[in-house]
C-alpha cells in the first residue's frame, strides 16, 4: 500500500545541505512533518553515516542513490526500472525540497509527485556561492521524455529560500517566489548536538590555538597556479608573523600536502568548514582569521549564522596569476565585485578585507593583529 500525502522529500548532495536540512526541517513551517532523505552524491556512500541519520529519528527512510549508475536517459531507468521501483512507488510526496535544480533524483521526485494535490518543489540555496541562477532548455518536442511528459523541475519551483536574495539574480522572465532563509541559531545547541553525531566531530585541540587559518583552494591542484604562487604568498605571511598560529585547511581534492613543515593541517576532514567553525565560534575562543585567495566558504559564516568573522581575501593579486580555462578565468572582476559589495554587508566592513597590492596585506595584517592579540 502506498503511504499517504502530508510528506516531505530532502534530497542532498553536499554535507553543507544535509545541515542546513536539518535547520529548517526544525524551524520552517513548510517543512514540519514526516520526512525521507535521499542522498545522491558518492560522499554519501558509508554506512556507518547513514546509520547515524538514521539514529537521529528525523526521517521515516535515508536513501543512498549512486547516480553515476546510469551514463544516459536516468531519469527513465529511475522511473521505470525495475531496480528502484519499490522505493518510488511506496513512497509518495506533497512536497519535494531540492538543493539543486537539475539533480536527476529530485527531478525523478518531481514528475513522479507532480500529480498530487498540492503538490510543492521547493529549491534551497546550494551555499554563499550560488548567485546567479540559469534557465535550463526545455525540452525539444524530439526528445523522448518530452512526449513522456517529464519535465524539468526548475519550471515549476514554488517557492527559492535563499540566505542573501539581495545577491541572487534570477532571469528575467522567472517569476518564482523568493524568500531569505533565516540564519542558523549560533546558541541552538541541540541542534549543534545532532548534526556533530551524524559528522562524527570531533574536536580538534589545534584549531583551539589556530589565530589564522588559511583555506586552500583547487587552483594548484588543477594546474592553474604551476608556479606556486599561492603557496609563496603564504609563506611571505607566515615567516612575517612567526609569532601568531597559522594553521591551514586543505581542500578535500588535495593530494600532496605542499604545507608540510610549515604549518599545521586541520585534519577534521570528514566534517564540513562550516560545522567545524560552528563549533569554533561557541567554544568562545578569539575570532578566527581566515585567509584565501577567493574561497566561497568565506561567507558561509556570515549567510549560515549572521557571524562576521575576519577574512582576507588575496582575490585581486590573483587576477593575473590563475590562469584561464578555455578564455574564463574563475578570478575575475565579478569575483572582486561580488566580494566588494558583501564587504558592505558587514557591520564592520574593515574585518572583511581585500587588499589591492601586496604591501597592503602587510599593512591590514600589521593593524589587525596590533588590534586583537
Amino acid at each position: 500500500m502506498c503511504n499517504k500525502k502530508n510528506k516531505i522529500a530532502f534530497v542532498c548532495s553536499t554535507y553543507v545541505q544535509i545541515m542546513r536540512m536539518f535547520q529548517i526541517k526544525k524551524e520552517i513551517p513548510e517543512f514540519y512533518g514526516k520526512a525521507d532523505l535521499y542522498l545522491v552524491h558518492d560522499m554519501f556512500n558509508n554506512m556507518e553515516f547513514i546509520r547515524r541519520l538514521e539514529n537521529t529519528n528525523e526521517f521515516d527512510n535515508v536513501f543512498y542513490f549512486n547516480v553515476n549508475e546510469y551514463k544516459s536517459i536516468k531519469v527513465l531507468h529511475y522511473i521505470y526500472g525495475k531496480k528502484y521501483r519499490d522505493i518510488f512507488k511506496k513512497n509518495i510526496y506533497d512536497k519535494v525540497i531540492s538543493f539543486n535544480i537539475e539533480e536527476v533524483i529530485s527531478q525523478v521526485l518531481f514528475n513522479l509527485n507532480k500529480s498530487q494535490e498540492n503538490f510543492e518543489f521547493h529549491c534551497v540555496e546550494d551555499g554563499p556561492g550560488g548567485y546567479e541562477v540559469y534557465k535550463p532548455e526545455q525540452y525539444k518536442w524530439s526528445h523522448i521524455y518530452r512526449w513522456l511528459g517529464i519535465e524539468k523541475q526548475y519550471y515549476n519551483i514554488k517557492t527559492w529560500w535563499t540566505g542573501c536574495p539581495e545577491y541572487m539574480k534570477f532571469p528575467n522572465d522567472c517569476s518564482v517566489d523568493i524568500k531569505k532563509l533565516p540564519a542558523i541559531k549560533i546558541g541552538d545547541y541541540k541542534l549543534l548536538k545532532t548534526i556533530n553525531y551524524v559528522f562524527d566531530y570531533k574536536n580538534e585541540n589545534e584549531l583551539d590555538n589556530i589565530e589564522c587559518l588559511i583555506m586552500e583552494e583547487s587552483h594548484f591542484e588543477d594546474g592553474l597556479i604551476p608556479n606556486n604562487e599561492d603557496y609563496i604568498f603564504y609563506k611571505k605571511i607566515i615567516s612575517k608573523y612567526s609569532n601568531v598560529h597559522f594553521a591551514i585547511k586543505l581542500h578535500p581534492r588535495t593530494k600532496v600536502n605542499r604545507f608540510e613543515g610549515l604549518i599545521p593541517v586541520i585534519k577534521n576532514n570528514n566534517a564540513p568548514w562550516e560545522l567545524i567553525l560552528w563549533n569554533r565560534i561557541i567554544s568562545k575562543k578569539s575570532d578566527l582569521l581566515q585567509l584565501s585567495i577567493a574561497c566561497g566558504t568565506m561567507m558561509s559564516d556570515k549567510f549560515l549564522y549572521d557571524y562576521e568573522g575576519p577574512k582576507m581575501l588575496l582575490a585581486r593579486l590573483f587576477l593575473d596569476i590563475i590562469k584561464p580555462i578555455n578564455g574564463y578565468r574563475r578570478v575575475n572582476e565579478k569575483t572582486i565585485d561580488k566580494y566588494e559589495k558583501f564587504k558592505q554587508s558587514y557591520k564592520e566592513p574593515d574585518k572583511f578585507m581585500l587588499p589591492k597590492e601586496e604591501s597592503e596585506i602587510y599593512e591590514m595584517l600589521d593593524d589587525y593583529f596590533q588590534n586583537t592579540r
